[in-house]
């Protein structure tokens, strides 16, 4: 069964090893002023996402998602895909940005994958983290 939650300190680890590498700078210190979510399968936790406020109209996603659901069934897997798609939803109606950024690493082919169900178009924006390239995805309401 899929859950859906308020994140809550220790998600991240809780985890594990994620799916692509993590940008999580500011996922702590902006929380008061965000919202973030944590979907649990089977009461464990397998992904965690939301929208860190850059300012009053634009805000940047994150999400981490567990290796491990890899593991779970197909039904699961596209059951926590139309999660993770309502629960931006829910998230950016609740926050209300007209504009939304997600970071995708360079070659990641399941990240794009995913920015495009969630609904982001690739830009000509990248940055650098880690010695790794990102290229940013933008979802405009």
């Amino acid at each position: 069964m899929i859950t859906i939650r308020k994140y809550k300190d220790g998600d991240i680890e809780a985890i594990g090893e994620v799916i692509e590498p993590l940008v999580t700078e500011g996922v702590k210190e902006y929380a008061d002023h965000s919202l973030y979510l944590t979907m649990d399968v089977n009461g464990k936790p397998m992904a965690s996402g939301g929208l860190v406020a850059l300012d009053e109209e634009t805000a940047e996603g994150w999400v981490a998602i567990s290796k491990n659901m890899c593991k779970e069934s197909i039904f699961v897997r596209m059951g926590l895909l139309r999660a993770l798609r309502e629960a931006l939803d829910v998230i950016n109606e609740h926050l209300g940005f007209p504009m939304t950024f997600v970071g995708v690493l360079e070659g990641f082919t399941d990240g794009v994958k995913l920015a495009g169900f969630l609904g982001f178009k690739k830009t000509d924006q990248t940055f650098t983290k880690d010695g790794l390239l990102y290229h940013y995805y933008k979802e405009v309401r």
